[in-house]
């Protein structure tokens, strides 16, 4: 008994006795859980019996094996759902468990990596996944199958070492690539079209980075090659409609990839095919064979793979010409002409098969890019003979774009726009040579100019019309400072060049007819306001009479002003005139400059009474003339301040005064023209104080402060009377208000002065304050009058009530409450036709209350 027990192969098959009561266990006490038991029990017993058996010799077979043992079990419980699942499953996890043993077996352990026997083992599990994938519906054994048909082709490169490993699972992958995901009609591979092609396309693209990564150019060409071939299988066969629509991109592509990764295996035998035709040469070429392919796939009525071989052929020649910007290999003399020659062909090709207009732009570059290149051919090498002869590329391509447009709709445009593109860097590069001690003749700008000219008047648009006319005008300022240079007039600076610009548009101006003068007008007037600040900027105005030229010129932008009737902007060469006076400060004196500025605000007060009837508005409208006159009232109040003439300093005031006047006028709103009239007559008072403050010292002392403030009261009633006649209310409140003030201010002076004569003047002004009141009816008057008068009259008796003993207060007091409450008690025990003067003065407050 104890051999039985010892010996390992009778261990293994009471292993398997006892795995198979543990099956039968399942049936009989309805335990499902023992089944995993036997799943467990028996892979334990086949290892015993196949390790300690001849089987050990093939054992990686029989373990493969066990996977499709479980499978057969499967099916011999097929009508048992749970058992049949989990015996599926248990096949699937033990065969890929198997896998990674035998692997681990064989590479460790037994210290070999290939044998015909492990390979067999590979195909077995992948049968067993192949079974699996047809008979359960679980995506992973999908995968399987297929991953481990690499695996056995890995192990039989490993067994033949036919090629590089890559390439020769390269080839593996495209053949299960076609056959088995898109070609078999086997029931049992339909289950893996899907994940033999995906699987497959992994693998082709692990395999071509490897060949890249590891330099392997040739086989790398081969590689995308197969790739194009299987695209075209796709495309005819695929039953998926992204798929389909992918492939007829990859062919092409895959070609222009062989193509360059080529050139450089083209090298190794051809060292000298870098010399003169370089890499930019090659795509050139390769765009050219696929144009070929492309007619042969309309020959073969293949319209799909035409068209994306078209468009792959274009791109690629489009990368040669780009290719060479940076390529320096491609002789200059024929090849670099050719290639840009034949890219006029090709892109002509693509306006023609596409029939979209808008690729005539490539025409176009391509043409200016193969008129470019002929400099190397004709040997034209010094900077300025480049210049001459690529000023004339834009004339060249507007050319074209005209004899084009006649047998091509759509042309010109494009052709314009490049030549137009191109032609302001040629102009800068013009401006730039005038630098140099060798440079071009600035003559080379009319071309440009008749370039801009002609472009104007051929434009069609009127945003294209303007912008030709602009560049044109600028260009002509550009000649106009260069050719001075050029004449050797040094004197004749750029600022000078702005007021000849604007004098020559002027002209121009003059002689066209309306429509274009309101294009002109869009640019004359920002250039000359540029030119009038450079000029007041730069100019350092020494010369005599040269500041004349700046109020000319500041008068040439105010009339172009007019005519677009801007007014706002017309503030912009009004205020620039300020940077004038500052230059001109320092060579003149301050009456010079008192002269001048009083002059200028006459002009401009009087310029806004001309040209402009409102001082604001409607809108955003104003009146520039007036309000700039205002700023220079100001600033001619630097130059007057200090002045030791007080009819000098009296001018900013004056002027003023005429000012408020003057806009009062242009104001349409009545509250408003009343505020600026009583500005005006408020200015008119200062200058008044400035006077009387200048000849104070011929004014006596006694009467200084009557002579002061009493014209206030003159203005008051002027205003009151002719300005603010519609609102005596508020008037009447002013009025009594500046009674106050004056009268305090008066008699605060009086008192301060102390003397009987100040006493006589405030009692004869409070006075004649109170007989004005009553004549002219005014409460303020005679209210303000007798309350002057009563104080007068205390003050000055305050030496005799003042030194009164006390008790004679107190008796006036009580004689006053008793006088009261006598007169009272009287009046009540009279009655009313008793009362007369009662009524008299009942009479006169109500005659009082009618007053102003």
């Amino acid at each position: 008994m104890l051999f039985f027990f010892e010996n390992e192969v009778f261990y293994s098959f009471n292993l398997l006795l006892t795995a198979s009561v543990y099956m039968a266990m399942v049936f009989v006490y309805k335990t499902k859980e023992y089944q995993f038991v036997f799943s467990v029990m028996l892979v334990y017993a086949v290892y015993q019996l196949v390790e300690n058996t001849p089987l050990y010799a093939v054992d990686s077979l029989v373990y493969a094996l066990v996977g499709i043992l479980y499978i057969g079990f499967a099916y011999a419980f097929r009508n048992h759902t749970f058992i049949e699942k989990v015996f599926r499953l248990t096949s699937g996890a033990v065969s890929f468990l198997a896998f990674i043993y035998i692997t681990y077996e064989s590479i460790l352990i037994q210290e070999q990596s290939s044998s015909w026997l492990l390979l067999a083992a590979y195909v077995v599990i992948m049968v067993n996944y192949l079974v699996l994938s047809n008979v359960t519906k679980y995506v992973i054994f999908t995968y399987l199958a297929p991953v481990f048909f690499f695996v056995s082709m890995a192990q039989l490169w490993d067994l033949t070492q036919t090629g590089p490993w890559f390439f020769f699972l390269y080839t593996a992958a495209s053949l299960l690539f076609l056959y088995g995901g898109i070609w078999t009609k086997v029931k049992w591979l339909q289950v893996l079209k899907d994940s033999n092609l995906y699987t497959s396309l992994f693998v082709l693209t692990g395999c071509l980075y490897y060949a890249l990564y590891d330099l392997q150019y040739g086989y790398s060409a081969i590689m995308l090659l197969i790739v194009s071939l299987l695209s075209y299988f796709v495309k005819k066969s695929s039953a998926h409609a992204d798929m389909k629509s992918t492939a007829v991109w990859v062919l092409p592509s895959g070609l222009v990839a062989a193509s360059a990764i080529f050139y450089q295996k083209l090298l190794e035998w051809v060292p000298a095919y870098s010399e003169g035709y370089s890499i930019s040469f090659h795509i050139a070429l390769t765009g050219v064979l696929l144009l070929g392919l492309h007619y042969v796939w309309e020959k073969a009525e293949e319209d799909d793979f035409a068209m994306s071989t078209f468009y792959i052929a274009e791109g690629t020649y489009v990368a040669a010409i780009m290719l060479l910007l940076v390529d320096d290999g491609v002789d200059p003399m024929v090849v670099r002409p050719l290639l840009l020659l034949t890219g006029i062909g090709m892109m002509y090709l693509l306006v023609r098969y596409s029939r979209k207009t808008y690729y005539w732009s490539f025409v176009s570059v391509a043409s200016l890019a193969f008129y470019t290149s002929l400099i190397d051919p004709f040997g034209i090498d010094s900077f300025s003979n480049v210049l001459m002869y690529m000023i004339f590329a834009p004339v060249v391509l507007i050319a074209i774009g005209e004899w084009g447009e006649k047998k091509s709709k759509g042309m010109r445009p494009h052709f314009y726009m490049l030549g137009h593109i191109v032609q302001p860097f040629i102009v800068l590069l013009i401006l730039l040579d005038q630098l140099g001690t060798e440079y071009v003749h600035p003559a080379l700008l009319m071309i440009p100019l008749g370039v801009y000219v002609f472009s104007a008047l051929k434009a069609g648009r009127e945003s294209g019309t303007k912008t030709m006319l602009y560049a044109a005008l600028t260009t002509g300022y550009l000649f106009i400072v260069t050719l001075s240079k050029e004449l050797g007039w040094d004197e004749v600076s750029y600022e000078d060049a702005f007021l000849a610009s604007s004098f020559l548009y002027a002209v121009l101006w003059f002689f066209v007819s309306g429509e274009w003068k309101k294009r002109i007008e869009w640019y004359i007037i920002p250039f000359s306001i540029l030119g009038l600040f450079v000029v007041i900027s730069d100019v350092p105005l020494e010369a005599e009479g040269e500041w004349l030229l700046v109020i000319g010129y500041t008068v040439f932008n105010l009339f172009f002003l007019h005519q677009r009737s801007w007014p706002l902007v017309r503030f912009v060469p009004l205020i620039l005139t300020f940077g004038l006076w500052e230059k001109l400060r320092v060579f003149w004196t301050d009456m010079d400059m008192t002269l001048v500025l009083v002059l200028s605000i006459l002009g401009l007060l009087g310029s806004g009474k001309l040209l402009q009837k409102r001082l604001f508005g409607p809108g955003v409208d104003a009146d520039a003339y007036t309000w700039t006159a205002l700023l220079y009232i100001g600033y001619l109040n630097l130059y007057t301040l200090w002045d030791e003439s007080v009819w000098i300093r009296i001018l900013p005031v004056v002027l003023l005064s005429l000012w408020f006047y003057l806009g009062g006028k242009k104001c349409s709103e009545k509250f408003l023209q009343n505020v600026f009239y009583t500005g005006a007559a408020v200015s008119l008072y200062g200058a008044y104080l400035m006077i009387a403050a200048a000849y104070s010292e011929y004014i006596p002392d006694l009467i200084i402060a009557e002579v002061q403030a009493l014209p206030v009261l003159i203005v008051l009633a002027f205003v009151r009377k002719n300005i603010w006649s519609a609102s005596a209310e508020m008037m009447s409140y002013v009025q009594f208000a500046a009674l106050l003030l004056i009268s305090g201010y008066l008699v605060v002076d009086a008192i301060q002065s102390h003397t009987i004569w100040d006493a006589w003047i405030i009692g004869g002004l409070s006075l004649a304050s109170m007989v004005a009141g009553m004549q002219l009816r005014i409460k303020s008057y005679f209210l303000v009058g007798m309350g002057v008068l009563i104080f007068n009259i205390i003050y000055q008796t305050r030496p005799y009530w003042g030194n009164l003993p006390w008790w004679v207060y107190l008796l006036i007091a009580g004689l006053v409450l008793i006088g009261i409450a006598s007169y009272n008690e009287w009046q009540k025990q009279r009655s009313e036709s008793e009362k007369p003067v009662e009524q008299k003065w009942k009479k006169l407050w109500k005659a009082f209350k009618k007053w102003q």
